[in-house]
């Protein structure tokens, strides 16, 4: 039976702004060879880094999200994202908006576009 995916959802405020239809989560552990006279002796504990690339997400509650989302981006203020990993765990993450685009399509009345997030903190499962 194949695992549940779910969507990527930005929080601002406490409020759902978008929920992404595609998702890119690139983590990285930081961790360097540590070296001594006689050669590899370890690696390091480096905190994680990370970030969540939104491909294309759609704005949930209209126009007041899609501007909560750039007034954060703006104000470089954090938001939250609830990230669906491949086994099934959901994560909370605390991000701030590193990269921001969007297009409108006023004869459909929809928001889309890209962004990128930056982890800005400790991920817990949820």
């Amino acid at each position: 039976m194949a695992e549940i995916i779910r969507n990527a959802s930005t929080w601002v405020g406490g409020v759902k702004v978008s929920e992404a239809q595609t998702a890119e989560l690139d983590l990285n552990a930081n961790a360097q060879v540590a070296i001594g006279d006689g050669g590899p002796i370890g690696a390091t504990q480096a905190p994680f880094t990370g970030q969540i690339t939104i491909k294309k997400w759609e704005v949930v509650g209209g126009t007041p999200a899609a501007t909560k989302l750039q007034t954060a981006f703006r104000a470089r203020k954090y938001v939250t994202v609830n990230y669906g990993a491949a086994d099934g765990t959901l994560w909370k993450c605390p991000c701030i908006v590193n990269q921001y685009k969007s297009s409108s399509d006023t004869s459909k009345g929809t928001c889309e576009g890209d962004y990128t997030l930056l982890l800005a903190g400790e991920a817990v499962p949820i």
